[in-house]
């Protein structure tokens, strides 16, 4: 009997009992209970079977046609690989009088794993223009794309949850700058004592600022970009405005705003337990001294 004719009809075999009893495993042992390939390989393995409770079951009280020789098992090892992605960017248009910043992609590669000869074949990932199809833009947009349609033939991502990435399209109107502000150096007043604040996943703002170009080149946004939490006194999500202090003369293009998340701090959440124990055990005195009286 061929091996390949003896591995179908274990096959066929360890289906009936999956069928009939629960699940079956093969296994495949090694000096060091870890098996390390560098080319496809056919190993020798042991098939373990297992009841609907999960538990082993002794292959004595069972009946199999695995003879003296065993399971072999055919392993198929495939590469991983990191590729750049490139977007195509010729249907997207910037309103009359604006301009395009640099336009990037987040992540900018990703891994693909596939077979050595066809990986060999794949340089890049590639968003066509159909993907991108954005005109009149007036100010930044992030546009969320589904690579997934884009993954060559043959191979896959190492990820299947990293099929999405972001093109990031900054846009500048003549007479303006644009700076990126870390939300880490926003300046926050006023918040309610007890509260913390966080941004959530905003990482940058991004202000664009018109005005005589000497004033813009010797702006910098350093502890000058501020909230003010006056209003917000309750735990929650809010999006606020914010302020630039800006130098005479200029003026932002468009009104800036960021969604901060204000959380009780742990700290906070202790006391008012001690206080509410405390306002219990005092009542829970008083109730004993009427008692006694």
């Amino acid at each position: 009997m061929k091996k390949n004719d003896k591995i179908r009809k274990i096959i066929i075999y360890s289906l009936a009992v999956i069928f009939l009893m629960g699940s079956f495993q093969v296994r495949v042992p090694s000096r060091n209970s870890l098996l390390v390939l560098s080319e496809d390989e056919t190993v020798e393995a042991k098939l373990v079977l297992y009841d609907a409770n999960n538990n082993v079951i002794d292959q004595t009280l069972l009946a199999n046609n695995l003879g003296k020789e065993g399971v072999s098992v055919e392993v198929e090892l495939l590469q991983v690989k990191s590729v750049p992605i490139e977007v195509d960017t010729s249907d997207v248009s910037a309103a009359e009088g604006y301009k395009f910043g640099k336009i990037t992609v987040e992540p900018q590669e990703v891994e693909i794993t596939g077979d050595k000869t066809t990986l060999a074949g794949v340089s890049k990932i590639s968003i066509p223009a159909s993907a991108l199809q954005l005109d009149n833009l007036t100010q930044k947009t992030d546009k969320t794309i589904d690579i997934s349609s884009y993954i060559p033939s043959g191979v896959s991502l190492t990820e299947q949850n990293a099929n999405k990435v972001v093109v990031s399209i900054p846009v500048q109107q003549p007479g303006a700058k644009t700076f990126e502000v870390s939300t880490n150096s926003i300046v926050v007043n006023n918040i309610a004592e007890g509260l913390s604040i966080s941004y959530g996943s905003t990482v940058d703002l991004e202000i664009q600022i018109k005005g005589p170009g000497d004033a813009l080149n010797l702006f910098s946004p350093a502890k000058k970009v501020s909230i003010d939490l006056k209003k917000y006194t309750n735990a929650g999500t809010y999006t606020v405005p914010v302020s630039v202090e800006l130098p005479d003369g200029c003026s932002l293009v468009n009104n800036v705003s960021v969604e901060i998340i204000l959380e009780k701090t742990k700290q906070n959440d202790k006391t008012q337990n001690e206080n509410s124990s405390s306002e219990g055990q005092t009542k829970e005195d008083e109730k004993k001294t009427d008692t006694i009286r």
